[in-house]
């Protein structure tokens, strides 16, 4: 029988690390994107800078000395949030949709084995290679 683990123990678990793997889809610049006559969609170049700011902002706080889970799940769950609002780039929208939803599951609080943490992580890692994050987003926060 697998031991049960809580997506928010410890500060160095894989599962902050997923956390915080908030798409930091870095200044990586995506030549040659053009826009969407969807007012719902943002190139995706637009999108993975926007979303990777916020990423790595999102890094910097959780990354604070002596946070206690309830900060530490309402910093996750505005940073989600706000990711959300910045709309869907108009390329890749299941990948960046896949991602933030693994991320919004990674911050719900429930208890999952290692082995569901790891493949969240693994899902979320997948995600922010294929649209470009930047290495400051995908470290996760330190601490």
């Amino acid at each position: 029988m697998r031991k049960k683990t809580s997506v928010t123990e410890g500060p160095h678990s894989s599962c902050r690390w997923a956390i915080c793997g908030f798409v930091g889809l870095g200044a990586l610049v995506l030549a040659g994107v053009a826009c969407s006559d969807d007012d719902d969609t943002v190139p995706l170049a637009e999108w993975v800078v926007e979303f990777d700011q916020k990423c790595v902002e999102t890094v910097a706080a959780l990354s604070e000395p002596g946070l206690s889970e309830a900060e530490f799940r309402e910093i996750s769950d505005a940073a989600v949030e706000e990711m959300r609002a910045i709309g869907e780039p108009d390329e890749m929208v299941n990948t960046a949709a896949g991602l933030l939803d693994a991320i919004a599951t990674n911050a719900d609080g429930i208890e999952r084995t290692q082995s569901e943490i790891d493949a969240l992580d693994q899902q979320v890692l997948a995600a922010m290679t294929s649209l470009g994050v930047s290495d400051a987003c995908i470290g996760g926060p330190q601490g």
